[in-house]
């Protein structure tokens, strides 16, 4: 094991205690008792052992007649459920090894879960098809069909209210226990799943084919956070820690990695285990870690001292006692401009004028390109990859949200189709805003579903920079980013939802995905520091109506950034004498010289919090001509004499 690097020797703080040796073929899908006293090892040698792991004696339960594919622990330990492709499920004593179901099932069964409420397991099998079953009646209960293809991965969230379940067709499908589906499937990529798994807090990990990681929120289906992809091949197993802080993941590239959740930093773990049923799995009580041994008919059980695995996240104070770095930049209007000099330019000034090392944070409000083009998205794309490779920032911590330049006309006129006034028999027509008037002779009349195409470009582009996918419903694109070891939550939103060629001032905030946003909001992140992010200002000439402020300022948002005015500026938006919100533009960082507007120089802002004073300085920089250096923007307080950088209180 190794620190990010090849796994040629154990780093300090992983050992290895035991390793448990006696099946004859492989193990797949183990599971540790509640209690962790006892260890569930199924085999393709169609036997289970149960191992009481601190003297390495066995109990063998056999009765299986082929590969017996997972097993699951009732709540109280005292019952075991195994999944076969004999096809059946089987229920065993525990402690005297008899079995004393047998639930016979259609065909192969690729995994089972134990409802940790109720008497129900669930299993998973080969015929896309998820059941639910009485354990104490022996009957099935339920049988949910709507994956469409091998369904390899079930599991209850730890309420016991809903099941989850991974297919190979990529997706994700909530049930309830009473086999009713919950909320709408979520996938990433539509690459098969082998599995997924549950965090103590509700957090759904599902692991791919191409190696890719993603954490939701389990009852949301809300994409969280994509873990680094380090991993090249599929990912097999994966598993939280009890306490939620720690991640473990195996996969086909023979290896087993841990990771920090907080901060994705990880240590690697040779494992020659190829088998895509095998697994990884954190003891329920103690710091051990399980995985296949190198033979994939053992287990090894290795300890880990966290405080000499992670040394430089737990031997420091924590972050939020630190200052927090936040780089606001916006109106990029990258065209054929050089990604590597926008870089050096930004990466001298933070470095050697601002002395900054690091970043936590990098925000952007829109206006990647200045036509939207794929080409413009591609070096808009190398100068944040640039930045974040500089700067140590994981692609969870950028932060986009679109403008209008961020629109493809192309693809809006191409959603419109026009037919002749004689085919209207009412005046609906006039106020549809999805007709536009051709003259006298008829309308153009819009197609939502391809009008949603023209953020094709920019959600390519955001995938391709955070990881993530962006939703292609306006409802899903209120976009939560919490990290809670700052205690900070950005809400993005898309204020161009609305705009095209014909109506390019149409910018707004759409009401449905700021009301999921904030019921998300309502019951989570009491005293955390709130920042809305979208583009457009909501003062001035080319303001949007600003009423939704009022929902922000009662939950608690402080800060908004935003973009689209050229020129850098710092107002308070006041809902009350005890709530407000500050609103901080950036200015443009990187107008084309055709729409530079004399005497404004280009801009950008570096925010720096303090979590201890409970302060953000706001340092704000600029450059005066698009080949020259940045330096400090002085025109804050005094007219007279005035400062590179204002203060925002957020107590």
């Amino acid at each position: 094991m190794s620190r990010n690097s090849s796994p040629a020797q154990l780093p300090s703080g992983v050992t290895l205690r035991a390793r448990l040796e006696r099946h004859s073929q492989q193990i797949s899908r183990f599971a540790w008792s509640p209690d962790g006293t006892k260890l569930a090892t199924p085999s393709f040698d169609n036997t289970v052992r149960i191992w009481n792991w601190q003297d390495r004696t066995f109990l063998e339960l056999e009765g299986h007649s082929d590969v017996v594919s997972g097993v699951s622990w009732s709540p109280d330990g005292t019952q075991l459920a195994s999944s076969a492709d004999d096809p059946a499920v089987k229920i065993w004593d525990t402690e005297t090894g008899e079995c004393f179901a047998t639930l016979p099932q259609p065909v192969i069964v690729t995994g089972v879960a134990w409802c940790p409420k109720e008497p129900k397991i669930a299993t998973s099998s080969d015929d896309f098809v998820v059941r639910i079953w009485d354990i104490e009646k022996q009957e099935l209960l339920h049988e949910l069909r709507a994956h469409t293809d091998r369904v390899l991965s079930v599991a209850w969230s730890p309420e016991g209210d809903l099941l989850a379940s991974a297919s190979w067709d990529g997706s994700v499908r909530l049930w309830r226990a009473d086999g009713e589906p919950y909320g709408r499937p979520y996938s990433r990529n539509k690459r098969r799943l082998y599995h997924l798994a549950w965090s103590a807090d509700g957090r759904i990990a599902t692991g791919c084919t191409d190696g890719t990681v993603t954490i939701w929120d389990g009852r949301l289906g809300k994409q969280l956070s994509v873990v680094p992809k380090k991993h090249k091949g599929a990912i097999f197993g994966l598993a939280f820690s009890p306490d939620g802080k720690f991640f473990a993941t195996k996969a086909g590239d023979n290896t087993v990695r841990l990771w920090r959740c907080d901060t994705w930093e990880f240590v690697e773990l040779e494992s020659a285990a190829q088998w895509p049923y095998s697994s990884v799995l954190f003891h329920p009580t103690e710091p051990v870690l399980t995985t296949a041994g190198d033979n994939e008919r053992a287990i090894d059980l290795w300890d880990l001292d966290y405080d000499l695995i992670f040394p430089k996240r737990v031997a420091q104070p924590p972050r939020s006692r630190d200052d927090i770095n936040i780089l606001h930049l916006s109106d990029l209007h990258i065209g054929n401009s050089s990604a590597i000099q926008h870089n050096i330019q930004l990466t001298s000034d933070l470095m050697v004028n601002l002395k900054t090392r690091r970043l936590h944070y990098l925000v952007l409000s829109g206006d990647f390109t200045d036509t939207a083009t794929q080409v413009a998205y591609d070096r808009a794309a190398q100068l944040i990859n640039l930045i974040a490779e500089r700067f140590e920032l994981s692609k969870d911590r950028i932060i986009l949200a679109p403008g209008n330049h961020d629109v493809d006309w192309d693809h809006a006129e191409a959603a419109y189709e026009f037919k002749f006034s004689r085919h209207f028999k009412d005046d609906k027509s006039l106020t549809d805003p999805r007709y536009i008037k051709a003259g006298d002779v008829g309308f153009l009349i819009r197609d939502d579903e391809l009008y949603k195409k023209r953020f094709d470009n920019f959600k390519a582009f955001y995938e391709q920079v955070c990881s993530r996918p962006y939703p292609s419903d306006y409802a899903d694109q209120g976009i939560l980013h919490a990290f809670e070891n700052d205690r900070i939550l950005f809400l993005t939103l898309n204020s161009s939802w609305q705009i095209d060629s014909q109506f390019s001032s149409r910018y707004s905030i759409n009401m449905d995905a700021l009301a999921k946003a904030l019921n998300v909001v309502l019951s989570k992140y009491d005293g955390w520091l709130k920042v809305g992010v979208w583009h457009h200002p909501v003062s001035g000439k080319e303001a949007m109506d600003a009423a939704f402020l009022e929902q922000l300022a009662t939950q608690g948002f402080q800060i908004v950034l935003h973009g689209h005015i050229h020129r850098t500026l710092e107002e308070y938006h006041r809902y009350d004498r005890a709530r407000g919100m500050q609103i901080i533009g950036a200015g443009t960082f990187g107008a084309p010289a055709r729409q530079m507007v004399p005497g404004i120089p280009l801009s950008y802002n570096l925010m720096v919090l303090s979590p201890q004073k409970r302060i953000i300085t706001v340092h704000t920089r600029k450059k005066e001509e698009p080949e020259g250096a940045w330096d400090a923007y002085a025109r804050w307080g005094d007219r007279n004499n005035p400062e590179p950088r204002y203060s925002v209180d957020l107590k």
